[in-house]
């Protein structure tokens, strides 16, 4: 069983247990000490002058939700606010921030999320459910105190709405508000594996071989240089069995120019190779990518799940893992608990795994949504097959029109983000591009024209994964209705997609 990495209160803020000075990468967990206000707030609340005194105290993970919008009290907690709200923290500059860049990481902010550090407006995230991250090394005060100011908005989609672009735009679930999952500060070198690629590790991993003998595989490593010269740079890849023994090493050197990222990939061979075989033999080895300066010291390191497996559909005889036939069991995983929300701890992820594999469950689909990192890690350690999917839900315009371009962007940012953060999981089988898109058209008998907006991205999907497959889940098609699927034949196949006794219906 995975659990929760032990934790530390230092100044007001947690420190986690494996990440201390003498480490490259400093992660420090801001969960306790925040101030909270439902609703607007009057004034500038992201100014560090501001008095928040009268504010709630909360910790993080938090959501104002708990049972959500259903329009019914059924208890005391219940709380149906959808629209902005304000989160306060102060929290001192660590003092090994000194030389190094600082990044804060947000786990998953419900649904809109602006950013300020001592009053500097550092960013906006629109999405829900995905990990982003933020520069924020020019905007700390080099000693003493620092004020972190959130908006979060959770307000429903409609026009004019604020979430109007955001999907998922529908769909039979509330949208938590709040920060309901971690808050971290991430200190890392000047020349340090790459933050800022959509919310990744910076490492992906593939393999390009796998026969009993041996497997083949590529590793990726993303290397940004926010120094101001040049660095010689040595990216040492290894790849270590569930013992911790090296079974594959490569090293590779490189110069990097300031101010640029680059990536650099190697390649590495494993002898009689372990497979991950689903509940069977759920075997996991890890990539390990040190980075080291041309002195040798080591400026970075990044851990990342590795499973060997082959992946097969077929029309007749449905899905095969390492080519055999597997009769996939599961069910669909929401992320919520009544009063908590989606403010979910680690127990909660484990409970929600142990019930599905005591109804023998060995498959799972996330449903609607990307889930936090846990979800995909107890999968990858418990051998279940899972289904990827992003919040295309229901409808992609408020009146059967084409989306507009911004619900296009987003889509593919959230897609984006979808695949770089969970790249490395061994455990999904399928990356799947919506729900049920037509099912509002369906109900309100009007036209649909989604697609082209599938088809583009499919072929993203395609582009930043051609390994994996890519599904959908489809209620109404074909239909008795005189809904105009853009003219499409009834059963579509879009551009790279293939088919799978997956499509078109949901795991069981």
């Amino acid at each position: 069983m995975l659990m929760p990495h032990a934790l530390t209160l230092v100044a007001g803020v947690f420190l986690s247990a494996n990440a201390h000075a003498a480490e490259p990468r400093l992660t420090i967990a801001l969960r306790d000490g925040w101030q909270f206000q439902q609703g607007p707030a009057s004034g500038d609340a992201q100014s560090e002058a501001y008095d928040d005194s009268r504010w709630a105290q909360v910790g993080v993970p938090h959501t104002w939700n708990r049972i959500g919008n259903v329009g019914l009290t059924r208890a005391p907690e219940s709380n149906h606010y959808h629209g902005a709200s304000w989160y306060r923290l102060k929290f001192p500059t660590p003092a090994s921030a000194r030389g190094h860049r600082a990044f804060l990481q947000f786990d998953g902010v419900g649904a809109i999320a602006d950013v300020w550090v001592n009053g500097r407006h550092v960013g906006r995230h629109e999405g829900a459910f995905s990990r982003f991250r933020f520069d924020v090394t020019d905007a700390l005060h080099p000693q003493g105190e620092n004020l972190l100011a959130v908006k979060a908005d959770n307000s429903k989609p409609a026009p004019g709405s604020p979430t109007e672009h955001v999907i998922p735009l529908a769909g039979d679930f509330v949208i938590f508000g709040g920060l309901y999952r971690d808050v971290s500060l991430i200190l890392t070198s000047p020349v340090h594996i790459d933050l800022a690629d959509y919310g990744g590790p910076g490492v992906y991993g593939r393999t390009l071989k796998l026969t009993p003998e041996s497997a083949t595989v590529s590793v990726a490593a993303r290397v940004a240089n926010d120094a101001s010269k040049s660095q010689a740079i040595t990216v040492a890849t290894t790849i270590e069995d569930a013992t911790g023994r090296v079974v594959a090493s490569n090293e590779k050197r490189s110069g990097l120019r300031a101010g640029t990222t680059a990536e650099l990939t190697s390649e590495l061979e494993i002898d009689q190779p372990h497979r991950w075989q689903g509940v069977a033999d759920p075997y996991l080895y890890r990539i390990v990518v040190r980075l080291r300066s041309a002195k040798g010291e080591v400026l970075d390191e990044i851990r990342q799940p590795l499973g060997l497996r082959t992946l097969a559909f077929d029309a007749n005889t449905g899905f095969s893992l390492n080519g055999e036939h597997l009769r996939l069991l599961g069910a669909s995983m929401h992320q919520d608990r009544p009063v908590k929300g989606w403010a979910l701890s680690h127990e909660d992820r484990v409970q929600d795994f142990d019930l599905l594999q005591e109804m023998g469950g060995n498959a799972v689909r996330f449903a609607h949504y990307q889930h936090d990192q846990f979800a995909y890690d107890l999968a990858d350690a418990r051998g279940i097959v899972a289904w990827a999917e992003i919040p295309l839900v229901s409808e992609y315009s408020f009146d059967g029109s084409p989306p507009s371009e911004e619900v296009v962007r987003n889509a593919a940012q959230q897609l984006n983000e979808l695949v770089r953060q969970n790249f490395n999981h061994p455990s999904i089988a399928v990356w799947s591009i919506g729900n049920e898109v037509d099912l509002i058209a369906t109900i309100k008998n009007r036209p649909a024209h989604p697609t082209d907006f599938l088809g583009s991205l499919n072929a993203l999907a395609k582009k930043l994964d051609p390994e994996r497959f890519t599904t959908m889940a489809d209620c109404c098609e074909p239909t008795p209705t005189t809904v105009n699927i853009s003219s499409a034949p009834a059963r579509v196949q879009y551009p790279g997609a293939r088919r799978s006794d997956l499509e078109d219906r949901h795991v069981r």
